[in-house]
């Protein structure tokens, strides 16, 4: 999309109006905190949690996407759901229960459900058979 005069125009009014609104904020800031040093500790503190959060919530969305199967993984042989198969792949990739959990939105109690399916279902009582398995059906490389 071109940006034309009146666009930019627009932009820098924009601009104009945020400066007021972020100094208006900084001095509502200085005067809860008391003075500018606290104002910058406590708005820093805030920037990494955020970033933090923003970063835990993108790590998130990268797994479930790269976990994405196609149906020719899935094919009539393989009788796990794609749910236990989304499970399958992280525990492949080392994480613990707790974090499979959060991942998927779902209780640890229901991994460990999953998990023993898993195993019950393939019949497969280790851990390098379970590899194995989910190479065959190309969940890892």
């Amino acid at each position: 999309m071109e940006h034309t005069d009146e666009y930019q125009l627009y932009s820098m009014q924009d601009v104009d109006t945020y400066t007021d609104k972020v100094d208006h904020l900084v001095d509502h800031l200085i005067d809860l905190f008391g003075d500018t040093e606290n104002a910058i500790h406590s708005i820093d503190t805030l920037l990494k949690a955020i970033e933090v959060r923003l970063k835990k919530y993108t790590n998130r969305k990268n797994m479930i996407a790269h976990m994405t199967i196609s149906k020719e993984q899935i094919d009539e042989q393989h009788i796990l759901t794609k749910r236990q198969i989304s499970v399958l792949s992280l525990v492949i990739k080392g994480l613990k229960n707790k974090e499979i959990a959060e991942l998927l939105s779902i209780s640890i109690k229901t991994v460990e459900k999953h998990r023993k399916d898993i195993m019950l279902r393939l019949k497969i009582d280790n851990f390098t058979e379970l590899v194995q398995y989910a190479m065959r059906i190309g969940i890892v490389d």
